[in-house]
């Protein structure tokens, strides 16, 4: 209101200016007085407040009105004349223009002007910028009639008035317009957690499984025929004694129809659609849960074992099939589970590179260059290991079994922290004791301290309290140990102090004194600090040599710390068994006089299905 008071004092001015100059010094204060008088008269009308209020709705969101105000409608008013000033006859209807207020002024009787007042290209910004449209094009301005004692503030006021009155978007005599929200524009889905939808089944491929499946008797297969199934549907070959065991639902049958795997796999490919999604629910088929854990992968690890060429001589001593087996489910959770619960998500699938090295086995005979997960050589480094401590070989070891590891290497108090439980995975494991999949764990992150998951797992075992915080005086705890085999060794070292700041130096952590994940998962120097604590061989080997990160993001194609041990110890392993075997070999000639043939030759064949093993 405050602001179409100015604008109707700003068209005054203007109107009452020579030669259009911009002043309003030059409206008489009796003038003001005038429009003062009129603008409180025009407020008081109730159509004025119904305008108001249709024109407060307006402007508080309602884009319909706005449109309507500028739609076409204006140019159905009754076209003006175009010139200045012309004498007409007085409305008939005195509806037209409003009635007198009590308080108003009188004025003379006179005979009424209707007025056309052509205004300039100022004066039509003005008015414009004021919420007043253009009419007919913007070349007249219509002025009712007035006396010739009201002065032109009144003509100003009421042309001003009339238009907003006589607009036809605004109906004074009718309920004001509904407000009508328009719908705001749908948002499309951009998350979609089991993989974005497809076009559905794809109608060939399940014709050519069906001619398959018409291949056999009574249109059943059996699960070593299974893989011709798979191959027809673009699956992974190893996908085949999962997807077997979900067709037949757990039932003890050797076949599977075409109508049970169509109803299963109709199921899957409706409802999961990427491979992640739906390998989780092959595994997890019937089980109720968004996870996979370590009994899911059994069937699709054995499978490997009986099927892979490059695992052969493995078929032949199946008394070693469970431990490799478990070996690799123990790396495959190393790797792949984030979240030290034993469960495999979705998320932690797609995350990783499980399902492409699964692809991978298909097409590379030669399981030991599948470094991820399968290797066999891997497989034989780390049982090897675990057989040498095991003396009693029942599976299990205890403090003194591991703290022989290495040739006594390892920090006796970081042995009572791994024997602790603190990174036991089986909570069934007795305290004080280790079965094998933790001494998986416990070998992976020994020898290469550099992935996530180890730096995770000796976090967990130096951080003593629990409390998520590395304090100076934890590793002050550890390290004293290591100062303890270093005066028995007849070595000089660094004192506790010089030591600490070292490390601290190394890690450079957020906060003084205090040392967090995050801030051994961005320094390169973290296995050298994790040495310095842990193992006292590898902690020399670090002192005698200058201290260079350990790891460079673009050295991908190099092998891991983990891959060169491997190596190495498969070599040394491989090489010891020889000699071994050319010992026994010679005793075994030198029997063979007195032995029969045939025993000789039975004794030969066990012998080298074990060193293969």
């Amino acid at each position: 209101l405050f602001y179409f008071r100015k604008a109707n004092l700003y068209c005054l001015a203007l109107l009452s200016c020579d030669n259009n100059k911009m002043a309003v010094e030059v409206v008489s204060p009796d003038a003001r007085k005038k429009v003062d008088e009129l603008f409180l008269y025009w407020l008081s009308e109730p159509s004025t407040q119904e305008l108001l209020r249709q024109e407060l709705a307006r402007v508080c969101g309602l884009q319909q009105q706005k449109m309507e105000l500028l739609s076409p409608t204006y140019n159905h008013r009754p076209r003006l004349s175009t010139s200045n000033v012309r004498a007409v006859t007085p409305p008939p209807s005195p509806s037209t223009s409003p009635s007198r207020s009590p308080k108003s002024p009188q004025t003379t009787k006179s005979k009424h002007v209707e007025t056309v007042v052509t205004p300039t290209a100022q004066e039509k910004n003005i008015l414009i910028g004021n919420g007043i449209e253009e009419i007919d094009g913007g070349k007249d301005l219509l002025v009712q009639p007035i006396s010739k004692t009201e002065g032109i503030s009144t003509a100003v006021l009421q042309s001003t008035t009339n238009h907003f009155l006589e607009s036809p978007s605004i109906n004074m005599t009718s309920p004001p317009h509904p407000m009508i929200k328009p719908e705001p524009a749908p948002i499309p889905q951009f998350y979609f957690p089991r993989g974005k939808p497809k076009n559905g089944i794809d109608e060939k491929l399940m014709i050519k499984v069906e001619r398959i499946f018409q291949r056999y008797h009574h249109h059943e297969i059996a699960k070593r025929d299974f893989h011709h199934v798979l191959k027809a549907l673009n699956l992974p070959f190893y996908w085949k004694a999962p997807l077997f065991k979900a067709c037949i639902s757990g039932k003890n049958k050797k076949t599977v129809s075409i109508a049970g795997f169509k109803k299963v796999w109709t199921m899957i490919i409706e409802q999961y659609h990427d491979d992640a999604s739906r390998f989780m629910q092959i595994l997890s088929f019937d089980q109720n849960r968004d996870y996979l854990i370590e009994e899911d992968f059994e069937i699709l690890v054995q499978d490997i074992v009986d099927n892979h060429p490059g695992l052969e001589f493995l078929r032949e001593a199946p008394e070693f099939h469970a431990r490799y087996v478990e070996t690799v489910i123990g790396r495959i959770f190393y790797t792949v589970d984030k979240s030290w619960k034993g469960r495999i998500t979705l998320h932690d699938l797609r995350n990783s590179n499980f399902l492409q090295t699964i692809s991978r086995l298909e097409h590379e005979d030669d399981i030991n260059k599948i470094t991820d997960y399968f290797s066999y050589e891997h497989f034989y480094v780390i049982y090897c290991k675990f057989w040498e401590l095991d003396t009693d070989h029942d599976l299990l070891i205890d403090v003194q079994d591991l703290s022989r590891h290495c040739d006594r290497a390892l920090n006796i108090r970081v042995v009572d922290q791994l024997m602790s439980g603190i990174v036991t995975r089986d909570k069934s494991t007795p305290i004080g004791q280790m079965k094998y999949k933790d001494f998986v764990w416990f070998l992976l992150s020994e020898e290469d301290k550099t992935t996530s998951r180890s730096i995770e797992y000796w976090f967990r075992v130096l951080d003593k309290d629990g409390d998520g915080v590395l304090s100076l005086y934890e590793l002050e705890y550890f390290y004293e140990e290591i100062l303890i085999r270093l005066e028995e060794m007849n070595i000089e070292s660094l004192s506790l102090e010089n030591t600490v700041c070292q490390v601290l130096d190394m890690i450079n952590p957020k906060e003084t004194g205090k040392i967090l994940l995050s801030d051994l998962k961005k320094s390169k120097l973290t296995p050298l600090f994790f040495n310095t604590f842990v193992n006292i061989e590898k902690y020399l080997d670090n002192e005698q040599r200058e201290l260079q990160p350990t790891k460079d993001d673009d050295d991908v194609d190099k092998p891991s710390d983990w891959e060169r041990y491997a190596a190495e110890q498969y070599e040394i392993l491989v090489a010891d068994e020889q000699c071994d075997e050319d010992e026994e070999n010679e005793e075994m000639d030198y029997d063979d006089d007195m032995m029969d043939t045939d025993v000789v030759l039975q004794r030969k064949d066990l012998l080298s299905v074990s060193r293969a093993v």
